[in-house]
C-alpha cells in the first residue's frame, strides 16, 4: 500500500494487542474506502510470510472486529499516542521503538 492509502484507511486500529484480528480489520478498512487488493501471479511476484514467534491470542479479537468503535475507523494512526524510546538509522530503513500505554488505549 502507498503512504496515501495507509493514511486514508487510518492504518491499523490501536485496540488490537496480542495475536489476531488486526489483519481482518485492515481488510475491512480497505473495502470500506473502496480500495482494491491486487495479488500478482507467481510469474510476476512471489509472496513469503516472514518467520515470527506467535504472541498470545487476543481473546477479544472477534468482539473488537465487530465493535462500532473500530468500525468508525477513527481509531488508528490519527489517534495514537506514543513515546519514542529509541531510533536507529540504517541504510535502508529506520528502526523506531516506541512505548504505547495499552491500558489507556483499551479504555477509550
Amino acid at each position: 500500500m502507498t503512504k496515501e492509502q495507509m493514511l486514508t484507511v487510518n492504518v491499523y486500529p490501536n485496540k488490537f494487542f496480542g495475536w489476531g484480528g488486526e489483519d481482518d480489520e485492515m481488510y475491512n478498512r480497505i473495502k470500506y474506502h473502496n480500495l482494491t487488493i491486487s495479488r500478482y501471479t507467481e510469474d510476476v511476484a512471489r509472496y513469503k510470510m516472514l518467520a515470527y514467534r506467535r504472541n498470545q491470542e487476543n481473546p477479544r479479537r472477534f468482539d473488537l472486529i465487530k465493535s462500532k468503535k473500530i468500525k468508525n475507523h477513527r481509531d488508528g494512526l490519527s489517534s495514537l499516542e506514543y513515546r519514542v524510546i529509541s531510533r536507529v538509522q540504517r541504510r535502508l530503513f529506520t528502526y523506531i521503538r516506541v512505548y504505547v500505554d495499552q491500558k489507556q488505549l483499551a479504555s477509550r
